[in-house]
């Protein structure tokens, strides 16, 4: 994220018997580096015992503030597993843009203009974990990229066309061009990870329409793939007909 700040705080190292048993008290405060610069500045505290034997730290009080977001951690995190309850807000998230990117989701099908909000838990595999809990969203646009399907030229056309002395070549496909949707909000469970993502109790609202969403699906080490398995129901309420038949 190139952030910038200065950490200060206090370290304490104890142990019984062999120094493998090593512990490692933690009382650190980071405050925002020097304005004028690309970086980002952060502050935030950590509070923590670091295992060595385990190698994982406990986090008693674990929390981090940009100019646009706040993370609180509390649990453990370990160098196999981890198992972190988290509670993240933010109004801009495309702050977290390097982040994404090298996660290999820069581009997303979500840009935020008002709020959001997160709170759940973070668990499993350190290098695959599940995040899983309640998401709040206000003010965003949804951005669909639809394919360019080539019309089916008719029979009959085909035909007139073999018996000019000069075929006129066909017009040009018009490039797809993005469908983009503004909603007021969205609430609902949501959950992702290596092996699957799903929603659940999810209610979009824009204007006086509401749908209400529910579904699962299948993934294979995070992303989609030619097996994922895909199961969405949705209910909708006062949708204008224009704006269904866009969703369609």
């Amino acid at each position: 994220l190139h952030a910038s700040g200065t950490a200060d705080g206090t370290a304490e190292l104890t142990w019984v018997g062999s120094p493998r048993a090593s512990q490692l008290k933690l009382d650190v405060e980071a405050t925002p580096g020097p304005d004028g610069t690309d970086a980002m500045p952060v502050s935030g505290h950590v509070q923590g015992i670091y295992d060595f034997r385990g190698r994982e730290m406990q986090i008693a009080q674990g929390e981090v503030h940009s100019p646009h977001s706040s993370l609180t951690a509390v649990g453990r995190f370990g160098s196999d597993t981890l198992d972190l309850s988290l509670t993240a807000n933010t109004t801009k998230i495309h702050e977290f843009q390097p982040l994404l990117a090298a996660h290999g989701a820069e581009h997303l099908p979500v840009e935020l203009q008002g709020e959001g909000s997160f709170q759940g838990t973070l668990q499993g595999r350190t290098a695959t974990p599940t995040v899983a809990g309640h998401l709040k969203l206000k003010g965003f646009d949804t951005v669909v990229q639809t394919n360019n399907v080539p019309a089916v030229e008719p029979e009959l056309v085909k035909a007139l066309r073999r018996g000019r002395k000069k075929s006129a070549a066909p017009p040009p496909q018009n490039a797809a061009k993005p469908v983009r949707f503004y909603w007021d909000s969205f609430e609902g469970n949501v959950s992702y990870g290596p092996d699957n993502g799903a929603i659940r109790d999810g209610v979009l609202v824009s204007g006086s329409q509401r749908i209400e969403l529910a579904g699962t699906v299948t993934l294979h080490n995070g992303s989609f793939s030619d097996d994922s398995l895909l199961h969405m129901s949705a209910r909708i309420h006062d949708a204008r007909v224009e704006d269904a038949q866009k969703l369609l």
